[in-house]
Parts: structure tokens; C-alpha cells; sequence
């Protein structure tokens, strides 16, 4: 007798379990932080009907319930670190339906939102809610940060540079150059120092992969010098980014440069940097300049063949020729002098 009595009962708590089917399903696909979202869980019940239902969901962290409903009618649960748990089938007699809830995202809130829930029937036993378990949110526009001092700031010898961003959700890194590697990026840990004209670019990371758009700012340093010519014709290369008045301290004379382009010389309209050129005096003269060094990517168009360059830290040719003592002779990676005005040769 005893096991008949058994056998019935599990056959009796099997129909029940699989009598319950509930199913979890989100409205809505373009949601992001700050955005409500709805929530569905379709109740389905076949005979024999359990007489009371409990729904439980876990909330992912950062989502916070607004509302709850069964049927159209507001219900009220109870909540306990996160898990709220809806009577079903009190005082109204159970049947199939749709228990919806809305909640709010919130800025704190993971790009990927996972969902955990089960139903008790009246016998203990206890079912997984099927169905969509993650929801997505639309990526987030991270705030860019900000440099201080501004883009295009000048300085004479070293300046701070500081990093700064309003309601960071994340990691500010920053890198030197036009177009750094992802290598290259490095994490801002507080203020640092440069001595020389530079590019920088910052960008703010997260752990969810989020990112914020691209902050840049170019930093210059000043620089002077002092040209001294000789009466006649005088080889000199220019080392800084002279303003249109610094300039005009040489255009007043004849100045020409090569044109790689054409293969021949032509009067120059503008001293460029890092270029070569030529410069009559008609007597012993020194000219002072005072302008900025040049960013490290500023150079200008390369053309193969032999081109008068000024031979600088950006000069990457392996060998060529530079006039001194009144002559030509020959460098190589070896012998190289920098500041100086030479030929070098460029490969197609």
C-alpha cells in the first residue's frame, strides 16, 4: 500500500511541474542607460492547474523595478536583496496570463544585463524561467577628456600636462603621436611633464569595452636661433616654425630652394622647417629667429631622389651629403651631425 501511495505522489508532483510553463521575454531593443525597459513573463498552464504560483526574478545590479502587473492589475512583491518573488493565484484562481514589470536601467548599470529566475509550485519543486536571459544596451558615448593647458598651448622650456574628464565611467589612457598603436597607449596615473613639441591623444576606456571619442591637442615649444651669413650665396637649414614677421627677415633677401617635384631651384615664398635653402647677403650679417619646433609628424611631402633637408632627429635617411668647411663631405648613420643643411637621398 505504501508504495502505491508513493508512486502516486511522484506521478501526481511530475504533472504538476511540467503542467507550468513560464517564459521570459524583453519589449524593446534600443534601451541604454538611464532608459526604462519592460519585462515579460508569460504564465502557460495546462491541466491539472496549480493552485498558487511563486514567481521569483533576480535583477541584474544596476536595475531598479518601477512597477509590477499580472493580468493588467497592479501586484505588489516582496524584495530582498535584489530577488522579488509575486504570489500567483491569491485571491483570484490561478489561469495562463502575463506578469509584466518595468525597470530602470541605470547609469551604473553593465552593457550586458543578465536575468535569473524560477517558479515554486505548491509542492516545493521548482522550475528555471525559459527564454531570453540577457539583455544588451545600446553602447554608451563616454565623455571625452579634456587637456589642460588647451590645444595649441606654447611653453619655453617644460610644461604639466593634466587630464581630466566630467562623470568618467572609466579609464582615462593617452598616447604620443598622430596615430599611436594601441601599444603605445599608456594609463593616466596624474600629471606629467614635457619638454618638447608634441601630439597628444586621450581617450577614456572602460571595462565593458566602451569608449569615448578621441581628445587631441597639440603642444609647441619655443625656439630661437641666430643665422649668421657671410657675404654672398649661404647654405643654411631651418629648424623651427617661423611666424610671417620672422620670415620676412629672410624673404627680404633672395632665397632659394630645390624643388624635388620639378629637379630645380626656385624662389622661395615661405621658410619652412626642417627644409634647406639658399641665401644671398651682400655682407656679414646675423639674424636672430624666434619661433616654435616643429611637431614630431610635421614634415613635408617626401619625394625620391636627392633633396636638401635640414638634418635633424627626424631625418631617417641612412646616408647623404652635408656641406662643411667650405666643402662637401659625405655622413652616414655613424658620423651624423643634426642641425646642419644636407642632401640626402630618398628611394622610390
Amino acid at each position: 500500500m505504501r508504495i502505491v501511495i508513493l508512486g502516486l505522489s511522484l506521478v501526481i508532483g511530475f504533472q504538476l511541474s511540467a503542467a507550468v510553463f513560464v517564459e521570459r521575454s524583453f519589449s524593446g531593443e534600443d534601451i541604454s542607460a538611464g532608459e526604462c525597459l519592460q519585462v515579460c513573463l508569460t504564465v502557460s498552464l495546462s491541466p491539472p492547474n496549480p493552485e498558487l504560483l511563486i514567481v521569483s526574478e533576480r535583477l541584474p545590479s544596476g536595475v531598479r523595478l518601477l512597477s509590477a502587473c499580472w493580468q493588467g492589475q497592479s501586484i505588489v512583491g516582496k524584495e530582498s536583496d535584489g530577488l522579488y518573488k509575486w504570489l500567483l493565484g491569491w485571491p483570484a484562481p490561478l489561469q495562463s496570463g502575463l506578469l509584466q514589470y518595468e525597470v530602470e536601467v541605470q547609469s551604473a548599470a553593465a552593457p550586458a544585463l543578465l536575468w535569473e529566475g524560477q517558479v515554486t509550485l505548491p509542492d516545493g519543486s521548482v522550475q528555471s524561467i525559459s527564454g531570453q536571459q540577457r539583455f544588451f544596451l545600446q553602447p554608451r558615448h563616454l565623455p571625452a577628456p579634456e587637456f589642460s593647458p588647451a590645444d595649441g598651448s606654447e611653453f619655453t622650456d617644460t610644461m604639466l600636462v593634466e587630464l581630466h574628464c566630467c562623470d568618467c565611467a572609466g579609464d582615462i589612457f593617452f598616447a604620443f603621436g598622430a596615430d599611436p598603436p594601441i601599444a603605445d597607449w599608456l594609463w593616466y596615473e596624474g600629471p606629467f611633464a614635457i619638454d618638447n613639441s608634441v601630439i597628444l591623444q586621450a581617450e577614456v576606456w572602460n571595462e565593458w569595452g566602451e569608449y569615448s571619442a578621441r581628445s587631441t591637442s597639440r603642444y609647441y615649444r619655443r625656439g630661437e636661433c641666430r643665422l649668421l651669413l657671410q657675404p654672398g650665396w649661404n647654405w643654411f637649414g631651418n629648424g623651427l616654425l617661423l611666424p610671417s614677421a620672422e620670415q620676412q627677415k629672410l624673404l627680404s633677401s633672395q632665397v632659394w630652394q630645390f624643388c624635388p617635384r620639378n629637379r630645380c631651384w626656385v624662389r622661395a615664398k615661405s621658410i619652412e622647417p626642417r627644409q634647406a635653402y639658399f641665401i644671398y647677403s651682400v655682407k656679414t650679417a646675423e639674424v636672430p629667429l624666434q619661433g616654435l619646433l616643429p611637431l614630431p609628424e610635421s614634415s613635408a611631402e617626401a619625394f625620391s631622389g636627392w633633396q636638401p633637408q635640414l638634418l635633424d632627429c627626424s631625418c631617417t635617411a641612412e646616408q647623404g651629403w652635408v656641406w662643411l668647411n667650405d666643402s662637401y663631405s659625405s655622413f652616414d648613420q655613424n658620423n651624423f651631425q643634426t642641425d646642419r643643411p644636407g642632401w640626402i637621398f630618398r628611394a622610390e
